[in-house]
């Protein structure tokens, strides 16, 4: 099978959370590039603008590890960017609860965001430990 024929294959079947990982490298980029200024609205006022610029660099390099794990079928790499989408998205919904939520669909987005990114975490978390049961098992001749 071809590389290109693989990569489709393998992005189709996981396409959801690949679209989401494009999603967030290219909502952290222009955060990056500005400094913090592009950042959303309730996090320029919730934090300084070291905060923000960490902020974008969590929400992109979940977003690069998590779509790279994909394509490499490395849930580990996967795993790793899960759980950065999931604590980015997070906080941007516990700061969009202290400041006074002003769009409920916002806040129900990225909470539901953070859920969905920590359900991938655990269903990996998952996965891996079955893959470790079976090499086990393997090896013992069972």
């Amino acid at each position: 099978m071809s590389k290109v024929k693989h990569w489709v294959t393998v992005l189709s079947l996981s396409s959801i959370p690949a679209f989401l990982s494009v999603l967030c490298m290219l909502a952290g980029t222009p955060i990056l590039i500005s400094g913090g200024t592009l950042a959303p609205p309730a996090l320029q006022a919730a934090l300084p603008q070291g905060g923000l610029i960490l902020w974008g660099a969590v929400i992109f390099l979940g977003g690069l590890a998590q779509l790279g794990g994909i394509v490499s079928e490395e849930a580990r790499v996967e795993r790793a960017g899960a759980i950065l989408i999931a604590v980015g998205t997070g906080l941007l919904s516990v700061t969009l609860i202290i400041s006074g939520v002003t769009s409920i669909l916002a806040l129900t987005t990225y909470t539901l965001f953070s859920g969905a990114m920590f359900a991938r975490y655990w269903a990996l978390g998952q996965h891996l430990k079955q893959v470790e049961d079976v090499r086990k098992n393997l090896t013992r001749g069972e």
